[in-house]
């Protein structure tokens, strides 16, 4: 399935308006889509727990104002897109922030019921360092969502009036998932579930925040400092630095890949944020596509380039779960590779294709 990809330019409100015009369809569907899968979820954790449209839109209100102060040019685009599309703030933030939401969602009520047998993320990510690369770092990932998120998935091209231009993976109506910028950052995440969810910023504005930055340190600190809704591993890279951020809501361990293709799928790795991750998750798919994908870049030719890199994403063999997981049937889980991504920070480029690696048409994407 070939990529849909748009060219933004102007102030962020203008972007943003632009976007909602011209996805007004699509995202109208992804925010009922979220909807509908947050709703599905928790009651899956929670069976006896009724979430109503209003009581949703009550509590995802709780966290709105932390969205409005964090960055004014963000809350400038996210506005800009709400109105053009005819959606409410509450909407759009379900729309751009639905594992965050799930997170705050479930621990808001102690009293959880059952253990679901689902999976709540299969993202898997490599990042190679300078040493492997012949000093041209390569970073790359699936994304992993409910299948029919590749719906409204859509490369966005961002040339704002002020600040650097951006070229990433979103989906409809949503703020940068996974990109680059034109100063060669680039930002990307799995995600994790932790158990101190609170009211404060959602992932999107985080990494959309983090690619305004000209380093890849100052994007991790930029990561590190947002007083964060839950957590997710984030990734930063430049032409000669790669940076891995775990999180949690309140807690962050840094990781400085130097020696080694450094790999993160759906688990903590560091022992301390272990202790706050959420123990009734079903984290079998996760572990074996982390041991899966260290074990084949362990054997990965150097210098590690970004062919490499998407070769080791196209791997499907599968166990408890698959690293290019083409399961769009829902067979296994209801989660499948919906996009994947490949960056050279040093070439200022991106490969990208809707799916899997393995039979998923690549395109070029640079500055």
């Amino acid at each position: 399935m070939p990529l849909r990809h748009i060219e933004l330019a102007g102030s962020p409100a203008t972007i943003g308006e632009c976007f909602g015009e011209q996805f007004r369809d699509d995202i109208h569907n992804l925010a009922e889509s979220r909807t509908d899968h947050l709703v599905a979820f928790i009651q899956g954790y929670d069976p006896g727990r009724s979430l109503s449209k209003r009581y949703l839109q009550r509590v995802v209100t709780d966290v709105l104002e932390a969205h409005q102060d964090y960055d004014q040019a963000i809350w400038d685009e996210f506005d800009g897109i709400a109105r053009a599309a005819g959606l409410s703030h509450v909407e759009l933030l379900i729309a751009n922030g639905l594992t965050d939401l799930r997170d705050y969602l479930l621990f808001d009520n102690q009293a959880l019921r059952q253990r679901c047998p689902g999976y709540m993320g299969e993202c898997s990510a490599f990042l190679a360092p300078p040493a492997l690369t012949n000093g041209a770092p390569v970073v790359g990932q699936t994304w992993d969502m409910n299948s029919d998120a590749g719906e409204f998935i859509v490369v966005v091209h961002r040339k704002p009036d002020n600040g650097p231009e951006t070229i990433g993976l979103t989906t409809a109506g949503c703020l940068s998932l996974i990109g680059m910028n034109s100063d060669g950052v680039s930002v990307g995440n799995t995600n994790l579930v932790p158990t101190d969810a609170r009211p404060g910023i959602n992932y999107l504005f985080t990494i959309t925040k983090a690619l305004r930055c000209p380093t890849a340190e100052s994007a991790a600190a930029a990561i590190e400092s947002t007083p964060r809704l839950s957590g997710h591993n984030y990734y930063a890279a430049d032409p000669t630095a790669v940076i891995n951020l775990e999180t949690t809501a309140c807690q962050t361990k840094r990781t400085d890949v130097t020696d080694r293709v450094f790999v993160h799928t759906n688990h903590y790795l560091d022992p301390d944020l272990t202790q706050l991750e959420f123990s009734e998750q079903n984290l079998e798919g996760s572990r074996f596509r982390y041991s899966q994908l260290s074990a084949n870049v362990a054997d990965a030719p150097t210098p590690f380039t970004m062919a490499t890199g998407w070769e080791q994403l196209s791997d499907n063999t599968r166990e408890a779960g698959a690293v290019c997981n083409e399961d769009v049937d829902g067979t296994y889980a209801a989660f499948c590779t919906v996009a994947t991504v490949v960056q050279s920070p040093a070439q200022r480029t991106l490969w990208i294709c809707a799916g899997g690696a393995r039979l998923g048409e690549r395109e070029v994407f640079s500055f």
